[in-house]
């Protein structure tokens, strides 16, 4: 896919959007079977940190064919849409679930040095944990006044550009997100 200025594209920096509960019930089920034959990946404490949560492997290489082809169906479809691409014009880096356990945060950072997009899928309900985004980044007073927060709410989602600086409140809740990471195909 080549954009000119002819064509129509609209790219953007951050937007939520609601997540059917069915994807939201199946990525739950699929959460629990991948640890009771898997051991989380612990909190590197470095940018996410946790003292009892941990993450997956990326999934893209999990062997489950149940999963691979609903990510390959229903994922794939959300994404789409909240591009406003087709399903060939990006592909899929990675995909994580975290599960927060009984706590933890992730500190501020950006992920343009790996791919074009992320999204954010919240399995649960929280109360404390809201992810921080930040549309200006320049100095103190303008990334404060340009912080954007988005609650961890299940059936919801968010897709933002690598770009963006963001972070994760502290929460004592177990948390759950899933996070997708997407390239684009564009020249």
């Amino acid at each position: 896919m080549n954009i000119t200025v002819q064509e129509k594209y609209n790219f953007p920096l951050l937007k939520t959007f609601d997540v059917d509960s069915e994807i939201t019930n199946f990525l739950n089920l699929k959460f629990d079977e991948y640890f009771q034959h898997h051991d989380l990946i612990p909190a590197e404490n470095i940018v996410y940190v946790s003292e009892t949560g941990g993450y997956t492997m990326n999934l893209l290489e999990w062997k489950n064919i149940e999963y691979q082809k609903f990510l390959n169906s229903n994922i794939i479809d959300v994404i789409a849409k909240c591009l406003d691409l087709s399903r060939d014009d990006f592909y899929l880096h990675y995909n994580h679930m975290f599960d927060y356990a009984c706590g933890g945060y992730v500190k501020e950072h950006k992920h343009d040095h790996a791919e074009d997009y992320v999204f954010i899928f919240y399995l649960n309900d929280c109360s404390t944990g809201e992810t921080v985004f930040f549309l200006n980044n320049h100095n103190e007073i303008d990334k404060q006044r340009t912080s954007i927060r988005v609650y961890p709410n299940k059936n919801r989602g968010v897709c933002f550009s690598s770009m963006l600086f963001h972070k994760a409140e502290y929460t004592n809740e177990a948390k759950k997100i899933f996070v997708v990471g997407v390239k684009l195909k564009i020249a």
